[in-house]
């Protein structure tokens, strides 16, 4: 038996070993079984714009297959960026799977949407202009300065005087706030300006004869804090009230007038007195001049008597009268010589006055008034009077005529029972 060369199995076809017998010839072969293939696969990926495959081939031969892998195509997904005031947004249209773009579209910018609040400014505090944008956060604020306080010229509010500080107030044109400023009192020659006394007493005789006398020290005070005594004897001072005493002393800007009264009581020999001593100051220099605080009291004058228009000071002994001449009215006794004549009321005028009381009290009944859209219709007295509502409330107002130069001014509600106003008069 000889062994004939081995035919190789491959992946598409058997092999065999082929055994053959050296004396008769006999072969005997034995079947390789094909390999098959021993595939591997290669893969493309396909793209949006190119075509893929999926390559196969065997390691062991030549054998190959490629299938194809269609292109995906651009997957479009739209991106917005908002503009915003400050910058531009954008639209932008581009493949999630790749880097293309189709297109880029600019948003313009906002700008902003401006609103402005101010604060005023006062006299005594800063404002402000506060600028904002209602889309985004941007502010803007600028202050504006305190104003200061616009004075007027001022008004004396309290006059100056001797020895008393006056003072003016000013007003602010803008805001109305006031501030004060002292003005000196007024500096006057020295005068007097307070006074005490003292005395002495000493009596002679003896009963119903017993006389006495009295020695006074009086001290006077000046606007200067000096003092200045005069001396003065009462003598011959008999039981009861003494005749009163005055006493004049000229100073340098004023004269003092001391004016003493004695009441004494007799019990055996003695005399007990009962003393009282005052003092009025008469300036004599010229006085300063001052704004006078003036106040006006009027008097009408009558058919009999005039009547007066007082203008004084209350600030010197200024006075002025304005003396108004009595006026006959020509009507009564004494201007006309007769009976005063009395024009008769008419009777309706009568009837509302006499109910005008209980009217405002209780208000006015269903039978008295008719309610017509805006018109109401008030029967009284056999007299009708017509109110119109324009304002279309429930409450009709107004004046009037009711007869001749009498009218009727009424507030009331359209049921009649509310009457706020109810005045019947003469015009």
């Amino acid at each position: 038996m000889s062994i004939a060369p081995v035919t190789n199995a491959v992946c598409e076809a058997d092999g065999a070993i082929t055994e053959t017998c050296s004396i008769c010839g006999h072969e005997n072969i034995t079947v390789i079984d094909k390999l098959g293939h021993d595939l591997k696969t290669v893969t493309v990926d396909a793209t949006c714009e190119a075509d893929g495959s999926e390559t196969t081939t065997c390691s062991r031969c030549d054998y190959s297959d490629v299938k194809k892998l269609d292109k995906l195509g651009h997957d479009l997904k739209t991106v917005t960026v908002a503009a915003t005031c400050e910058a531009n947004g954008s639209i932008t249209v581009s493949c999630s799977s790749c880097d293309y773009v189709e297109s880029v579209t600019t948003l313009d910018k906002l700008g902003h949407d401006l609103k402005t609040v101010t604060v005023a400014a006062t006299c005594e505090a800063d404002g402000s202009e506060t600028t904002t944008c209602s889309r985004c956060d941007y502010k803007e604020v600028t202050v504006l300065n305190k104003l200061s306080h616009d004075w007027d010229e001022g008004r004396v509010t309290i006059e100056p005087d001797y020895g008393i500080t006056g003072q003016k107030t000013y007003s602010c044109l803008r805001c109305g706030d006031t501030r004060t400023e002292a003005i000196p009192a007024l500096v006057g020659p020295v005068v007097v300006e307070d006074f005490n006394y003292r005395f002495t007493s000493s009596t002679s005789g003896n009963g119903s004869n017993v006389r006495g006398t009295l020695n006074f020290t009086f001290e006077f005070h000046f606007t200067d804090g000096s003092t200045q005594t005069r001396n003065a004897t009462i003598a011959n001072i008999a039981e009861g009230r003494h005749p009163e005493q005055t006493y004049y002393y000229r100073f340098d800007n004023d004269d003092a007038r001391v004016k003493v009264n004695v009441t004494t009581v007799r019990s055996g020999g003695n005399l007990t007195f009962n003393v009282n001593a005052a003092m009025e100051s008469i300036l004599h220099f010229p006085p300063v001049a001052h704004v006078h605080n003036l106040r006006t009291v009027t008097v009408d004058a009558t058919c009999e008597t005039d009547g007066s228009i007082t203008v004084t000071c209350s600030l010197c002994d200024f006075k002025e009268v304005t003396i108004l001449p009595a006026v006959p009215c020509g009507v009564c006794d004494v201007c006309a010589g007769g009976p005063v004549i009395v024009p008769e009321i008419p009777a309706v005028v009568k009837i509302l006055q006499d109910r005008s009381a209980s009217i405002l009290r209780t208000g006015l009944t269903s039978s008295e008034l008719v309610l017509n859209g805006r018109t109401l219709s008030l029967a009284l007295g056999g007299h009708n009077i017509v109110l119109s509502n324009n304002a279309n409330n429930r409450n009709f107002s107004g004046t009037v005529r009711i007869v001749d130069d009498w009218y009727l001014t009424i507030n009331i509600s359209s049921n009649g029972s509310s009457v706020r106003t109810f005045t019947v008069e003469q015009r």
